[in-house]
């Protein structure tokens, strides 16, 4: 199989592979035992603990996908996780400012939960979908619940949908979150205030 990345690695990659190490080396000896490390590893690759953080990193996790994935899955360390302890570390929310250094930080999961973030997501499907779900975000506008949503996530077509809103905030630097109902046009009820109660969603942002 050749290798995913070309040399030299990307940073974000590396970047990951070191808090993957870091969970490695936490975990050896009881939720990662030498046995399942050689397995995944191989019988020739060191004890994860006697070795320096950024050398199991790059010299071990970084070349081997494979194994990346295969630790991910056993420690519940995915990509994704790393991420959201990024996006949760930006808002100065985790690990807090109560966490001791050199001692597990709380799980970002627990962390992003007590938080309340919400988030809609839309998937793909071409212009149709695109129409469909700006709608959606439409019916959320008008009913002033806009503001409420921390992420909104798309693929394909409904990038179109996610642009409006996303291109008038970056267009206008005063604009509070709070009132960005103003990204879209407002939609007036022709059946009354309770035109858009069939949609369940709204009243739970």
């Amino acid at each position: 199989m050749p290798p995913l990345f070309n040399n030299p690695v990307p940073e974000s990659a590396l970047a990951y592979c070191r808090s993957l190490a870091l969970q490695v080396q936490r975990a050896y000896g009881h939720a990662l035992t030498p046995e399942v490390w050689k397995s995944i590893m191989g019988t020739q690759i060191p004890d994860p603990t006697q070795l320096a953080n950024g050398l199991l990193a790059e010299k071990y996790l970084a070349p081997n996908v494979a194994a990346q994935a295969r630790l991910a899955s056993l420690l519940e360390y995915p990509p994704s996780k790393w991420l959201l302890e990024r996006e949760m570390e930006a808002r100065g929310v985790w690990p807090g400012p109560n966490h001791k250094p050199n001692t597990p930080p709380p799980d970002v999961y627990q962390t992003a939960l007590d938080a309340n973030l919400k988030g809609v997501c839309f998937s793909g499907g071409g212009i149709r979908s695109a129409t469909f779900n700006l709608g959606v975000l439409q019916a959320i506008a008008a009913a002033r619940k806009l503001g409420n949503i921390d992420y909104l996530s798309t693929v394909s077509g409904d990038t179109f949908t996610c642009s409006s809103p996303r291109g008038s905030t970056a267009r206008s630097s005063r604009m509070s979150r709070r009132n960005c109902t103003r990204c879209l046009p407002t939609l007036r009820a022709p059946h009354g205030p309770n035109q858009f109660a069939g949609c369940a969603a709204i009243p739970t942002i």
